[in-house]
């Protein structure tokens, strides 16, 4: 990886810093990993150098840091490996040089294809101008970021993809490569699950991701305003792209806490009464994940990949469609027995997207591989 605080000492200083939101998400980047199993291969500063490097211009900078870190996991070496696992991106030097060695090649492509992306944005650019800082998409990096992407998918064995949206959005000819392996979740506590809709006067609406037009924010400020039930309230979690005028228009419908760090978003479920995901592309967005563990149905898009059933566990609605969310959000607000019906049946959905089956899926997916897989 490119950077994790594993040691113990380590952990204990960055602690020290721990009032600062950046040190606390690093600090919980580390899911209890044996410190002796993991390499970093760059430090924070180099990070921030590559971004200032590069100015506004993200993708460059992503680009400049993916190629630094497929190259010092080509200098250490693979030592006795018979396969190598890379994320998309992030693998194209890594790939290359397992070619060579005569190693089976796994990219795990992590989201939806970064060229559908950008034409995806580039809409929204238009149907939305001004919300978004004009350097975000596209740019020149998003679209040296895509060629990463298209010579990894040639030189991949098997492309593992969290649903079928992302498979989709890859080209024909790669499509035979690829395998649907749905993420895994572990179960939240019982306490987090043990909530009943009307124990707030309304009905508490979150959307957790980074405040851009991919996500699908501008359709939900349409959407707030085509509401006709009162008693709904909208709280956002996430840093922001926004530019400050857009971001002024999201303020005055809905409240927004800015970057929450992963450890801190228990806090923010245990509030929401409803998910809310209008994204516009995913590859299969943990958040859905994480909301159906906690029995907080979900209103998302079929381009979030997720596995949430339209009816069931949440609703599904049609990209670019606040009126479709409008609507639900009234259905769930007017119907607390709707509501108590779709928390079952997301806590149901969720407990078939466990870790272990995750585990399974994904051996079995890797199974049929020309060299062996250890297990």
């Amino acid at each position: 990886t490119d950077v994790a605080l594993v040691s113990n000492s380590v952990r204990r200083v960055a602690g020290v810093f721990s009032k600062f939101q950046k040190v606390r998400s690093l600090l919980g980047r580390n899911p209890g990993l044996p410190p002796n199993r993991v390499r970093c291969t760059s430090g924070v500063v180099s990070v921030a150098r590559r971004k200032r490097t590069h100015g506004d211009d993200r993708f460059a900078a992503w680009v400049m840091q993916n190629r630094d870190f497929g190259n010092a996991v080509v200098t250490e070496g693979f030592e006795d490996a018979d396969a190598v696992y890379t994320f998309n991106g992030a693998g194209l030097e890594i790939l290359n040089a397992a070619e060579k060695a005569g190693l089976t090649r796994i990219l795990d492509q992590t989201s939806a294809s970064l060229r559908h992306d950008i034409k995806l944005l580039t809409e929204e650019f238009e149907r939305w101008p001004g919300w978004e800082n004009e350097n975000a998409y596209p740019t020149a990096g998003a679209h040296e970021m895509a060629e990463r992407e298209e010579e990894e998918w040639s030189l991949a064995d098997v492309i593992v993809c969290g649903s079928e949206y992302v498979v989709s959005t890859l080209p024909e000819k790669h499509r035979p490569k690829c395998r649907v392996v749905p993420y895994g979740h572990g179960e939240a506590s019982q306490e987090s699950v043990e909530k009943k809709h009307n124990g707030h006067e309304s009905l508490h609406v979150l959307m957790a991701g980074t405040l851009q037009l991919r996500k699908g924010v501008q359709y939900i400020v349409e959407a707030c305003r085509k509401l006709k039930t009162p008693g709904i309230e909208f709280r956002l979690a996430g840093s922001s792209w926004l530019a400050n005028e857009a971001a002024e228009q999201l303020a005055s419908v809905t409240e927004i806490r800015g970057m929450v760090p992963r450890e801190e978003m228990e806090e923010q479920y245990a509030w929401a009464d409803v998910l809310l995901l209008p994204t516009l592309s995913e590859g299969s967005a943990n958040v859905c994940h994480e909301a159906l563990a906690r029995g907080v149905p979900v209103i998302t898009t079929p381009n979030a990949g997720s596995v949430v059933e339209d009816g069931q566990s949440g609703f599904v609605v049609p990209v670019r469609n606040s009126q479709a969310i409008a609507d639900r959000l009234d259905r769930l607000r007017s119907d607390p027995a709707l509501w108590n019906q779709l928390s079952v049946g997301a806590r149901r959905r969720s407990r078939e997207f466990s870790f272990s089956r995750y585990q399974s899926t994904l051996m079995d997916a890797l199974s049929a591989l020309p060299s062996k897989v250890k297990r």
